[in-house]
């Protein structure tokens, strides 16, 4: 008897915890005390509900505290944040995946250097953007160029090729026109400008120290443009959606898409492919879930009278303070002329108090399937709960006949 009465004082004590820890979002604690009850009842289908409930949301809580370390560099931290949401919550999914990309940051910092070497490697990532060179000419310094009378173009891409430190080449179908231009205190970039302006060309940067020169039109630009590939793996999106995103919004067309690893490859000019890496990282995000628990009771209808709402009683009395109103009159009566100093808070009526029974909490349901749905945003799911049962099916063939009697076929 003491033990018994041990067992569930204890019980008891953990439900309580568990309540409190619940109302006061200590999901850490709430998994604790539920993991007590469920060792104790593991029949109790409320204290598994419980466990799973407080199991997703401390794994939730690890799990942003995981990434708000991440993000200010506390990697160790970081990965152990993690690795117990991971433990509290098996099923999510984003979690796992972050969780590996901290154990290989982790094993980065524990070799020789490797903060410094996880640091370049952030910092390479981030910068990972295709770029055409860039010009860099050897004078920095605004020069002077006067051609106050009309001169061959390319003798004028010369002179500034010259002034600034880099080489010039041009277009084959280059012509060279005669062009007047007076050029004072500009920088190496600020004449190209004003020349291709004038002179209806454009430039491309070979390297840092060459240009070639080209007659402005789209020819020209298609073939002088700087076309670089990419490719982008994808962690949530789907491939055919971002191919739509990337040809409608950009107009992308050297596209080619690999739906086995979920990832696209894009080939065009570099400014489209840094557009493109903003339009995937903004919508390549993870979708979110929802999880239903499920609960498929079995009760005998002949019990359904003691399902839902109860009165302690069904007899109402209505009665009157006798002593407000006739305080000279003998208890529990009054006079007939005090009849009319009736009033309303001389009234009362007693007022039952109300039961709710639930089919669970009867004791007379049957748990036949406890089954959980994680449904994803923007997707549909179903649930068919029970079980085939074969029926028989019986034919009559005119053809089989004993006797002259039909021989039934059940199958």
């Amino acid at each position: 008897m003491l033990l018994v009465v041990a067992v569930g004082c204890a019980s008891q004590r953990a439900e309580s915890e568990s309540k409190d820890a619940v109302k006061q979002e200590n999901w850490d604690a709430a998994v604790y005390y539920y993991l007590e009850l469920v060792a104790k009842h593991p029949d109790n289908v409320e204290y598994r509900i419980g466990l799973r409930h407080a199991r997703q949301n401390a794994g939730n809580v690890h799990f942003q505290r995981g990434m708000a370390l991440r993000e200010i560099g506390r990697v160790v931290e970081a990965y152990n944040e993690m690795e117990m949401a991971v433990q509290l919550d098996p099923s999510h999914q984003f979690a796992d995946q972050v969780l590996e990309e901290l154990r290989k940051e982790v094993e980065i910092l524990s070799g020789p250097g490797g903060k410094v070497e996880l640091e370049e490697m952030k910092r390479q990532a981030r910068e990972a953007k295709v770029k055409p060179p860039v010009l860099d000419p050897a004078s920095k310094d605004p020069v002077t160029l006067v051609f106050p009378k009309p001169k061959p173009v390319k003798e004028i891409y010369d002179a500034i090729g010259k002034a600034y430190g880099f080489n010039v080449i041009f277009d084959p179908k280059l012509k060279d026109d005669r062009l007047p231009v007076e050029l004072r205190d500009v920088t190496a970039e600020r004449a190209l400008e004003i020349v291709m302006q004038a002179a209806g060309h454009f430039y491309k940067v070979l390297d840092p120290k060459t240009i070639v020169v080209a007659e402005d039109n789209p020819q020209n630009r298609r073939d002088y443009e700087d076309l670089v590939i990419k490719t982008f793996f994808l962690s949530n999106a789907d491939v055919k959606e971002v191919d739509k995103l990337l040809r409608s919004l950009i107009e992308a067309r050297r596209l080619s898409t690999n739906e086995q690893l979920n990832a696209i490859t894009l080939r065009d000019t570099a400014d489209k492919v840094a557009i493109a890496e903003k339009l995937i990282t903004v919508n390549d995000k993870a979708k979110a879930e929802v999880l239903v628990d499920v609960e498929l009771l079995e009760y005998d209808t002949a019990d359904q009278s003691e399902i839902g709402m109860s009165l302690s009683t069904y007899s109402f009395i209505l009665g009157v303070d006798t002593a407000a109103v006739s305080p000279d009159a003998p208890e529990g009566s009054s006079f007939l002329s005090d009849l009319s100093n009736i009033a309303r808070e001389n009234v009362f009526v007693n007022v039952p108090s109300v039961t709710i029974n639930l089919i669970k909490s009867t004791g007379k349901a049957s748990v036949l399937a406890q089954p959980q749905l994680r449904i994803t945003e923007g997707e549909k799911a179903s649930l068919h709960l029970g079980q085939r049962v074969p029926i028989p099916v019986t034919s009559f063939n005119t053809s089989n006949t004993v006797g002259g009697s039909v021989v039934p076929i059940t199958s």
